[in-house]
């Protein structure tokens, strides 16, 4: 695939981010209103994600939907930035709350019953509210780049990322214990991040941090072929880990040894493979360039003749 069709390809995901985003939130308010645990919790002793949180998925996919694509023009400028402001305000208002100990009763202002009766705060945990502050801000600045072409968007919608990557990985291992005393992010709210943000990277697939990942240079070659191993190469091995030592095969000092043992052979693996692709990919554009200079050495060689047979009078004249 070619740079050019990468990136076209790149920009239909914000439009796909935006219409999964949606269904899991509409999904989740569905389930409050039904008392679905399934769809508001997953299941039992998991955290739910709060009716304000759905809310906040559906103003941020309708803010990344309006500000991307062909249909970017001053009016769904204005109206995607409203409701990329009201995402921001919400997780704002959230950490006031958190840090100044308030209780402004905006927490509850969806499905006030049934949250009071399930014993279920509707606040939002400082992890989610942060998510939300940082993808209003990244939808706020969408279209904004530095002079030395970095865009703020992204760069927030990559920690917002790693927060979620850090709870998925949470409930991977089972460190769910203090979910029980103070309720963290949902599952699917970590989800909905992750596809939110990556709807934000993609809006300018050629520009800023994303126009290494979908270049064809050997940089985005390697990137791109790289990404995932990263992800889930540690992500498998911790679990491993904690898998080994919950079940008493090797003492919790050992299992730190054994997962950077494994963790360096398998990216030597990795990054060994990937640098004979390079190699590989290196020789064949030096035979190619090699073969297209013959080419011309040949053709120039065959002119040279007709041109030495040109008439004397051709010449002086």
């Amino acid at each position: 695939m070619s740079n050019s069709a990468l990136g076209r390809a790149s920009r239909r995901v914000p439009e796909i981010a935006s219409l999964i985003v949606v269904l899991i939130a509409g999904l989740v308010l569905v389930g409050w209103a039904t008392g679905s645990v399934t769809l508001t919790s997953l299941r039992l002793r998991l955290p739910a994600m709060r009716p304000n949180a759905a809310a906040g998925f559906i103003l941020g996919s309708v803010s990344l939907w309006l500000l991307t694509g062909h249909r970017l023009n001053k009016v769904t400028r204005t109206l995607g930035g409203i409701c990329a402001l009201l995402v921001a305000l919400l997780g704002f208002v959230t950490l006031i709350e958190h840090l100044l100990g308030l209780n402004t009763g905006f927490d509850v202002w969806l499905f006030q019953s049934k949250l009071e009766a399930g014993n279920l705060p509707g606040r939002l945990p400082v992890s989610t509210a942060l998510s939300f502050l940082m993808s209003g801000i990244a939808l706020l600045t969408l279209h904004i780049e530095t002079r030395r072409g970095s865009r703020p968007a992204q760069f927030l919608a990559l920690t917002v990322v790693v927060i979620c990557l850090l709870t998925l990985l949470s409930y991977g291992y089972g460190i769910v214990a203090l979910y029980h005393v103070y309720p963290g992010m949902a599952v699917h709210t970590s989800v909905a991040f992750i596809l939110l943000s990556s709807g934000i990277l993609s809006a300018y697939p050629n520009r800023g941090l994303m126009a290494v990942a979908t270049s064809q240079s050997a940089g985005g070659f390697m990137l791109r072929r790289l990404l995932l191993a990263v992800i889930l190469v540690p992500s498998l091995l911790g679990w491993l880990n904690v898998a080994g030592t919950d079940a008493k095969l090797y003492t919790r000092e050992f299992g730190i040894a054994l997962l950077v043992a494994a963790n360096v052979v398998l990216f030597l693996i990795v990054i060994w493979r990937n640098a004979q692709l390079l190699h590989l990919m290196d020789d064949d554009r030096q035979r190619a360039a090699d073969a297209l200079r013959k080419s011309r050495d040949g053709a120039a060689r065959r002119s040279w003749p007709t041109f030495s047979r040109m008439r004397p009078w051709v010449w002086i004249g």
